[in-house]
């Protein structure tokens, strides 16, 4: 999950894989990030899952091992290639704390998915 739709290396990893992308759809942002959000939609033809109206702003990636093994790396960048290129500076945690990324997976369910997990 993400503010943006992931870009450059890391998307091109990531559609070489079984994925489930969950950004905002151009109708959640400002006009200048609908037009950048909706374009690099058009040109991958990478659909968001999230279907709620609020802005999504947390930024997790979860990686499910086939050995049932998980790794997660969370922080403040947004996984778009043009702000590393711009010279941004982010910050991110690599875990595989079981804790850690069940509470992620949580945060997932209930903001961001819509599922009451009880």
């Amino acid at each position: 999950m993400s503010q943006y739709r992931p870009t450059g290396e890391l998307v091109k990893v990531i559609s070489e894989r079984d994925n489930a992308l969950w950004f905002n759809p151009p109708r959640n942002a400002s006009p200048a990030n609908r037009v950048l959000i909706a374009s690099s939609m058009k040109w991958t033809g990478h659909r968001s899952m999230f279907t709620r109206d609020r802005y999504l702003h947390a930024k997790a990636m979860v990686f499910f091992r086939r050995d049932g093994a998980r790794a997660t790396i969370t922080g403040s960048h947004i996984f778009a290639e043009g702000g590393v290129r711009l010279g941004t500076r982010e910050i991110a945690l690599e875990t595989h704390r079981t804790g850690t990324i069940d509470q992620i997976l949580g945060f997932h369910a209930r903001n961001v998915r819509g599922v009451d997990e009880d």
